[in-house]
């Protein structure tokens, strides 16, 4: 019998790979910081998860269509996480592609609207008093 080594990111379409390893292979192929690395990791995270309850047995081979249920799915997180959340998967499926393992599906869907303005209020008067006095 003859044991050949892989690298993480040779994947075939004939291998018969268990979500949790594509991930794991889609993370170690990334030139992102471990920080990054987290997040991205968290946010899928939530991906599979999704696809899981919604009967989907775990796989990556969807359509276009679920990834915009996927997306009305994250309609309660604020529009920051949505995008996270999307911007992850879009990744995915753009390594994915780019592995020759299945196409983009994600090609063309956006990130929720974020809302203009500024994300946080001023000080008040009494928070920047506690502020000089410290």
């Amino acid at each position: 019998m003859e044991i050949t080594e892989t690298r993480p990111t040779e994947i075939t379409v004939s291998q018969s790979l268990l979500l949790d390893k594509i991930l794991d292979n889609f993370l170690a192929d990334q030139d992102i910081s471990a920080s990054s690395r987290s997040t991205y990791a968290r946010s899928l995270k939530q991906f599979k998860d999704w696809l899981y309850q919604d009967g989907r047995e775990g796989s990556l081979k969807i359509q276009r269509e679920d990834i915009l249920e996927y997306k009305s799915s994250l309609a309660d997180k604020s529009s920051y996480t949505q995008t996270l959340y999307l911007t992850s998967v879009r990744k995915l499926y753009q390594w994915l592609e780019s592995k020759k393992i299945y196409p983009d599906i994600t090609r063309g869907i956006k990130g929720a609207k974020k809302p203009k303005g500024f994300r946080k209020d001023t000080l008040t008067p009494d928070q920047l008093r506690q502020s000089l006095k410290s």
